[in-house]
């Protein structure tokens, strides 16, 4: 089965799974997202856009949701990603749903090749008549393309001076508030 074979199932079997879902009753359908929020890494204080995709699920408690990103902090490398997320809301009322993230995707930095990574996070949904407040704390987690360190020093012989114990193989990048409108 060839690479496009396969992308074409996925996305066929969750859109069988959702008409299902919702034919059954579960969750109430897909709901679309838009957001940003603060983004904190090595590089400092920026901001990162997003957008989310909520599918309907048959199990209450559980929904399935795939976001893009794009985080900037003003200078060299920016991120951009693509993240598959299974939300656990352990309960809801017509006023708040709380829930947890997890997920795994793709990170991309300008300048290298695509990177697998984790994502962690808990959130807050605010439920409305025609659409929804989330607050969301992130963490996302994706390996480097090549281990990178602080430099201590520039030798005239040797160049930089990296320090070992600086040496970092991830990146991690946290997002400690984000605000999103569903509808």
């Amino acid at each position: 089965m060839t690479r496009k074979h396969a992308i074409l199932s996925v996305v066929a079997g969750t859109v069988f799974l959702a008409a299902s879902a919702t034919a059954q009753g579960g969750s109430s359908g897909f709901s679309l997202g838009v957001g940003g929020g603060f983004a904190q890494a090595d590089q400092g204080v920026g901001y990162t856009v997003l957008s989310t995709l909520e599918f309907p699920s048959p199990v209450r408690m559980l929904r399935p949701r795939a976001d893009v990103f794009y985080s900037n902090w003003g200078r060299w490398p920016n991120v951009a990603g693509v993240t598959g997320n299974v939300l656990l809301t352990p309960f809801s009322t017509t006023r708040v749903a709380p829930y947890l993230l997890a997920g795994v995707g793709a990170y991309l930095e300008e300048g290298s090749k695509a990177k697998a990574g984790a994502t962690f996070g808990l959130g807050l949904r605010l439920p409305g008549a025609l659409r929804s407040v989330v607050i969301e704390s992130q963490a996302q987690v994706y390996r480097l393309d090549q281990p990178r360190g602080s430099v201590s020093a520039i030798s005239i012989t040797q160049g930089p001076i990296v320090e070992p114990g600086s040496i970092k193989r991830n990146r991690v990048i946290w997002k400690p508030i984000g605000l999103t409108i569903q509808f």
